[in-house]
């Protein structure tokens, strides 16, 4: 997830948290229970980066993280070491 710091700038991992929170609830198909989880790496513009090359790359590397420490849902903002980044 990429987003602009100006919206939500006091936490921008919400729209993390409510996309995550729309897969909570299970759904019936045809009498199976289907439960979805997912990670999200959040990156945010121009914290992270200001090209989408470096956006994506700060995303896709939280987005990993976040897999790697559990198995729950999860979201995470972009690693410190990225936060520097202009290009």
């Amino acid at each position: 997830m990429i987003r602009d710091s100006t919206a939500h700038a006091a936490d921008p991992t919400t729209p993390a948290d409510h996309l995550l929170a729309a897969l909570v609830p299970p759904c019936t198909v045809e009498d199976h229970v289907i439960r979805v989880q997912a990670s999200i790496g959040v990156a945010t513009w121009p914290r992270d980066g200001t090209s989408a090359s470096h956006l994506l790359e700060a995303a896709d590397q939280q987005l990993y993280a976040v897999k790697k420490c559990d198995e729950k849902p999860r979201k995470a903002v972009a690693p410190a070491r990225l936060r520097s980044r202009t290009g």
